[in-house]
């Protein structure tokens, strides 16, 4: 009774302390191959719910010691024979009961075979099983932290491009009023104009965090960035641009929404670093390839790279393209995008 006691606590307390508990198990049952048959019950079934648990729950290197010790354990009890051959028969070889009692032999080991076999596959079966299961969690993680990567370039982008415009324009409202009042209406109205074209890009993009499933119409894309060059110019920064006139129409809508932040960022630190609010901004077109080259004075600010750079950054990697910084004579910052 004391080693069923023993065993049945080992498998109450197996799923806290696994290996322990199964050499405690593996012990217990050692101990009852020994013992008369009439002092124990059978441990068929506990030996395979034990590799069953190993096969499911323990460590590999674990596995590999108990897999022999069950196949030991099994072989000895066979052989032992204490579960179906009495001392009383074996001393009497001739009668029909002991003959009979020999042949199954060879149907126990084969059953020892085929139950061992059968609830280890079993466990095996539940470990992929729960390595699915795990295998999806770390991707819905990774999909979450992907998701809100993406959303924290996404608010980065509008938010610093609107603040920075709206600032600016705010600065120069300020010294005009006291000169020209109708060129500080003229700008407070540009930055309510801005104001207003943020809060729509921020609707749009709660509006998918709301349902993934609802994508926004006006996608920012290539038809777009004439207007964030345009605004650029209202904000009082001065931007040579050349080649934005051939940037192609027909692109996938991901590599149209890179390039318009990318120029919208670039833009950005125009504007925010930028000594002399002075710049170029440079579109090169190829078959395979679309490159923005960006150049300006550089400021104190800009040895620091910055949430900006480090979201575009992300943004061309993501997309198979590349971005190379220089910082010599001029802030240069270097995009190729495939198309």
């Amino acid at each position: 009774m004391t080693t069923n006691f023993v065993i049945a606590c080992a498998l109450l307390f197996h799923p806290v302390r696994r290996e322990i508990c199964t050499g405690i198990i593996a012990v217990s049952l050692f101990i009852i191959v020994f013992m008369p048959w009439e002092s124990h019950f059978t441990p068929t079934a506990v030996v395979f719910y034990v590799t069953y648990l190993v096969s499911a729950y323990s460590p590999p290197k674990w596995r590999r010691v108990w897999l022999p010790v069950i196949i030991v354990g099994v072989g000895l009890a066979i052989v032992m024979n204490r579960t179906f051959i009495d001392e009383n028969l074996i001393l009497s070889a001739d009668s029909p009961r002991h003959m009979a009692r020999l042949q199954l032999y060879p149907m126990m080991a084969a059953f020892s075979l085929i139950g061992l076999g059968f609830f280890w596959l079993l466990g095996l079966q539940r470990r992929r099983q729960d390595a699915d299961r795990q295998a999806l969690k770390d991707r819905a993680e990774l999909a979450a932290v992907v998701e809100r990567t993406r959303i924290a370039r996404e608010m980065h982008d509008i938010v610093a491009h609107n603040l920075s415009a709206v600032i600016a324009l705010a600065d120069g409202a300020r010294y005009a009023a006291a000169k020209d009042p109708q060129v500080a209406s003229d700008t407070l109205g540009t930055i309510a104009e801005t104001s207003r074209e943020a809060l729509k890009q921020m609707r749009g993009l709660l509006s998918v965090l709301r349902d993934d499933a609802v994508r926004d119409p006006n996608a920012v894309g290539v038809s777009a960035v004439e207007g964030l060059l345009a605004d650029a110019h209202r904000t009082g920064l001065t931007v040579t641009s050349t080649g934005f006139d051939e940037l192609p129409e027909g692109l996938p809508q991901l590599t149209q929404s890179t390039l318009y932040r990318v120029v919208q960022e670039l833009l950005t630190n125009m504007l925010k670093y930028s000594p002399d609010r002075h710049g170029t901004l440079t579109a090169e077109v190829t078959d395979r390839r679309i490159r923005i080259i960006s150049a300006n004075k550089q400021g104190d600010s800009e040895s620091d790279p910055g949430f900006g750079l480090i979201g575009m950054r992300e943004r061309v990697h993501a997309l198979g393209g590349t971005m190379q910084v220089s910082r010599d004579e001029e802030f240069t910052v270097t995009v190729e995008l495939p198309r």
